[in-house]
């Protein structure tokens, strides 16, 4: 048998996210409500797309920068520029 605190039944949270924010007795309430709430997911979304986006772009003009083709052959000729 679960155990429901008494601030989470009537506001109808499952078991599992009551035993899991139980820790949380200050943010329980805020955080409960901010886990059920769609704004948060669809906020959560967004902005995740957004940092990976521009994430994936820095690294990609990073890569491209570091990774030039005329630059490496300019490195390597001036790495056995002096042998012979």
């Amino acid at each position: 048998m679960a155990i429901i605190c008494r601030a989470c039944q009537p506001r109808g949270v499952s078991d599992g996210l009551c035993a899991i924010l139980r820790p949380f007795t200050g943010y329980s309430f805020i955080m409960i409500r901010l886990f059920q709430s769609g704004k948060f997911w669809l906020r959560f979304a967004v902005y995740g797309t957004l940092a990976a986006a521009a994430a994936a772009f820095g690294l990609y003009f990073l890569l491209h920068h570091l990774f030039d083709g005329r630059r490496i052959q300019a490195l390597a000729d001036d790495a056995v520029r002096g042998t012979s």
